[in-house]
């Protein structure tokens, strides 16, 4: 089962209108901004940015 880095849900889930909100206040400026893009990102580009990261060894 394939877990989201950003999100923490499985693969094929979405988080509901506020789900996670409180805990993104504690990230980093630049990290918020991708958690906050990711539901309007395509999924080419939402894959690229899981590969990245996967690649990178996180």
């Amino acid at each position: 089962m394939a877990v989201s880095v950003l999100s923490g849900q499985t693969a094929g889930q979405e988080a509901g209108p506020g789900e996670g909100a409180a805990a993104t206040h504690d990230l980093p400026a630049d990290v918020r901004r991708v958690v906050e893009a990711w539901p309007s990102l395509p999924p080419a580009i939402r894959a690229g940015v899981l590969a990245m990261v996967e690649a990178s060894g996180g």
